[in-house]
């Protein structure tokens, strides 16, 4: 009798510890997921800040300033990722929701004599964004040690999805309230706040349940946790990645070659998903000239959806897989680049022929809608491989040297695109750039191997020939 109760009283702790375990990391996902729906408000309301333009009567080179500053903010993270790396993801989020709920709701007060303020406020509500997304990510990956891709790739999609959601529930506080005129603007930036401050605050409680860093852990009594030993001794064995390099030996980063291709490959990846994002209307007006307003919007759209669940969900759950299989997921972005580097050619092919067919309009607004899947999948597999590549704890400021890219892309390409609509009015200059570029970054992908963070001979090399120039 007393065996089948130590049976029954093991088997119920094992029970205990599976929900306790499943229960934290459904937990933690939640959190992220509503974190991430908020975080890129600052690049979700076009319709919002028309209003403060026409309210305000700001002229075109004021109202892209305001704009490129809240792009500026939401993706320059890199201090946010060194500051993760070293206070963790729950004070960082507490840290960047203050931030960004201050900065919207200092934004709504301001008027045409403070625009210089208002710049200030709506990039620190970007920063602030920024950081709790980072935050997202990284607690994403901790919650779900073994499968990163998917952790991830849960975070992209809830950002990917921010735009409609923002657009939702403005529109019911529109229809509710009754003020959709532009002088509603600062009622309409309040409501964002309030609702970017209640998720983050929820998403915040679900950090609690966040796995401990190593060094709390060797604090704790096993006892007292079903679960610490477990993860104590996972966290030794990749001792090598768990320590936290300084800002000054994070550089060293910059001279290895591998993390510089995976970057630059990063860069065309999303600078391809802006040209189609970019281009809008005009992509269509030489396709279906009477009705290319509604064929933009449909593509926007599909655009939206394969981003998020293609791109997004689908290749993090499949990287996951194929990576069990001994498949790199650097190997994986390498073929999906060789693929969309097929997808721009076709793109150039079609621009260069008859195009009044229905077959070809078809044909075009399914290569476009696809680019989307390329931008999921740059935001769940390079995100993946930094963590796996560098370890966790040094995510925040490896990514965070990447991130600093996209925001030069986010200044450039809308200019690259203007300028051949402008010199050749179309875009196959940019489609034949662009299909180049994919497929060299294809290549590097496929043929180089990864390397650690402390490999870096250039870096040394040239150490030693400044020390020799002393």
């Amino acid at each position: 009798m007393q065996i089948q109760d130590g049976t029954s009283s093991e088997e119920s702790n094992k029970i205990k510890a599976f929900f306790k375990t499943y229960g934290r990391t459904v937990t933690v996902l939640i959190g992220c997921v509503l974190i991430s729906l908020v975080s890129a408000a600052s690049q979700s309301i076009p319709s919002t800040l028309d209003k403060i333009k026409n309210d305000l009567q700001l002229s075109d080179s004021e109202y892209s300033l305001l704009v490129s500053f809240g792009i500026v903010g939401l993706f320059f993270n890199l201090p946010a990722g060194l500051l993760l790396d070293r206070i963790y993801e729950l004070k960082l989020t507490i840290a960047g929701g203050v931030l960004a709920t201050a900065g919207w709701i200092g934004m709504s007060f301001c008027k045409k004599q403070t625009f210089a303020l208002m710049v200030i406020c709506f990039t620190l509500s970007g920063f602030g964004g920024g950081a709790t997304f980072l935050c997202s990510m990284g607690a994403s990956v901790k919650s779900l040690v073994d499968k990163p891709g998917l952790a991830i790739s849960i975070s992209g999609a809830s950002m990917s999805l921010s735009m409609a959601f923002t657009n939702s529930y403005l529109s019911i506080y529109r229809n509710v309230s009754g003020c959709d005129q532009d002088d509603c603007w600062p009622s309409i930036i309040r409501v964002i706040a309030g609702m970017y401050a209640s998720f983050v605050a929820i998403g915040c409680l679900t950090f609690l349940f966040l796995p401990k860093p190593i060094f709390e852990l060797e604090k704790m009594n096993s006892e007292s946790h079903l679960i610490v030993s477990e993860l104590l001794e996972k966290e030794k064995e990749k001792n090598e990645f768990t320590q936290t390099v300084t800002f000054k030996e994070s550089l060293k980063i910059l001279a290895n070659v591998f993390f510089i291709g995976v970057s630059l490959s990063y860069l065309i990846g999303v600078s391809a998903g802006l040209i189609v994002v970019t281009g809008g209307t005009t992509l269509w007006e030489p396709i279906l000239p009477q009705s290319a307003d509604k064929a933009a919007d449909i593509t926007s759209t599909c655009f939206s959806v394969a981003n998020a669940i293609i791109g997004g969900l689908g290749s993090g759950w499949l990287s996951d897989y194929l990576s069990k299989k001994g498949i790199l997921r650097t190997k994986m972005l390498g073929g999906v680049f060789l693929f969309y580097s097929v997808v721009f050619v076709i793109l150039m092919g079609i621009s260069l022929v008859d195009r009044g067919s229905d077959f070809v309009a078809v044909i075009w607004g399914f290569l476009l809608s696809i680019t989307g899947a390329l931008w999921g999948v740059c935001y769940t597999l390079v995100p993946a491989i930094v963590s796996e590549s560098y370890g966790q704890e040094n995510f925040g400021v490896y990514f965070g040297y990447m991130q600093f890219l996209t925001v030069l892309s986010t200044f450039l390409i809308p200019q690259f695109v203007s300028m051949s609509l402008d010199e050749y009015d179309n875009l196959i200059v940019l489609f034949f750039s662009m299909c180049i570029l994919l497929a060299f970054s294809a290549l590097f992908l496929l043929l180089k191997e990864p390397t650690p963070a402390n490999h870096t001979p250039e870096f040394d090399k040239l150490k030693s020939m400044c020390t020799c120039c002393k």
